[in-house]
Order: C-alpha cells, then structure tokens, then sequence
C-alpha cells in the first residue's frame, strides 16, 4: 500500500508515518519525511528516533539550528544512544565545525556504533574524512 495511503487509512498510527518518513528518506524527499516525522512526534512527543531522524532530515536540508535542536533533545531522553551521537557528529561536519564533529563521532563509536558503510559514505561526513578522528572512527576503536 502507497505511503499517503497508509497514513490515510490510519491516521493515528505512529508506525504509518514513522515508516513513511523513513520511505520518504530513502527517496530524498526531505521536507516531506521531516513533516511526517512531526506528525509521529505529535503522537508520541518523547520519540527518541523521531527526534533523531528528523534531525537528519533538517541536516539535509541544511537547516542546521533545527537539526541541532532535535538532536540535542533525541540526545536528553537517550543520553547512551551512540547512533545520535554520530547524527550530532554529522551536523557538526556539515556545520564544518571538526571540534565538535570528532568529539560526537568518538562519542558515538564508544558507546557501540557500527555502520562503517555509512560512515564512508555519507556526504555529511565529507569535512571530517581528512581528519585523524575519522581514521580512528573507522578502526571501531
């Protein structure tokens, strides 16, 4: 069943704009993914992930003082989620503050981060892969 079909059928469903958005990312279509992300937090206002993916579709859209926001607060309610420490890391690459980037990265890969592809993938990531912090991010120490 098509995304805005999904949500139509269910409107109260969190995983039908959870998913969706997620759908929507994958497509590049961020301000959609960000606008159904709202939706799902309007559900459940203390969704960690909704916070910390909406975060990354701000960061695509450049708009950093958004992104920042969700992040931090995804940060607050999961202070031991590696996986939004490396979104914090992103957005301050993005923001080509390398400081801040190489703290959130080294943060996150203590705390159990994994996904080496997106790490060498991910064009947020593009200002900090001169850096010594990066090499160490990708030896998984």
């Amino acid at each position: 069943m098509p995304v805005e079909k999904r949500i139509a059928c269910d409107p109260r469903s969190l995983s039908s704009y959870v998913n969706g958005a997620a759908c929507y990312m994958q497509m590049k279509t961020f301000p959609r993914a960000g606008e159904l992300l709202r939706k799902a937090l309007e559900l459940k206002p203390d969704f960690h992930a909704g916070f910390n993916n909406r975060g990354v579709a701000f960061i695509m859209l450049e708009r950093y003082g958004d992104a920042e926001k969700d992040l931090t607060i995804a940060y607050e309610l999961d202070p031991d989620d590696g996986n939004t420490m490396v979104r914090l890391a992103e957005l301050y690459s993005a923001k080509n503050d390398v400081v801040e980037a190489c703290k959130w990265l080294k943060q996150g890969v203590k705390k159990g981060y994994r996904d080496w592809k997106y790490l060498k993938t991910a064009p947020t990531f593009d200002n900090l892969r001169k850096w010594p912090c990066y090499e160490w991010a990708l030896s998984g120490k």
